[in-house]
């Protein structure tokens, strides 16, 4: 049996931004809480400085999580050659990973088996959850932004 159970693989710098190290992280706690054996780790050294100190060990995960920009499609073929089952966020590239979770598609979204897409898929902070009213006025006011953007193509 495979030791660790989940790995993410996440990325952050100015480039960007901070959101994927972010998501990555709050996956990270609450796989963790439900008793999932995950580990986390950043794409460049950079990025591993900004995680948590976390015992990895040189054996395979069953499921790979990647939440990065850049280098997805070579990360996602060197998984399926360790027959690593694979899910990335927002990722548009041509090379399917397993599952691909998508909370706007603004391309063509690939995967081997399904694509999860919509707001419903989006990783919320516990305490966001609290004031379910604040949320559902923030989800609202993104939806019309979005709605707004497909529309007249552009950002308000």
């Amino acid at each position: 049996m495979l030791k660790n159970t989940v790995e993410i693989l996440c990325e952050a710098n100015k480039a960007v931004g901070y959101g994927h190290l972010n998501r990555s992280m709050n996956l990270y706690k609450y796989l963790n809480s439900i008793g999932i054996k995950t580990t986390i780790r950043g794409l460049d050294n950079k990025t591993t400085k900004l995680l948590p100190k976390v015992n990895t060990t040189n054996k395979l995960s069953k499921l790979l999580i990647v939440d990065v920009k850049n280098n997805t499609k070579e990360i996602l073929q060197k998984a399926r050659k360790k027959n690593q089952l694979t899910v990335t966020f927002d990722y548009f590239g041509n090379y399917p990973p397993d599952y691909n979770i998508i909370i706007f598609p603004h391309k063509k979204a690939y995967s081997r088996i399904k694509s999860f897409i919509g707001l419903e898929y989006t990783i919320i902070k516990k305490e966001f959850l609290k004031s379910k009213n604040r949320i559902k006025k923030k989800i609202n006011q993104y939806s019309y932004c979005n709605w707004r953007w497909r529309q007249k193509k552009y950002f308000i």
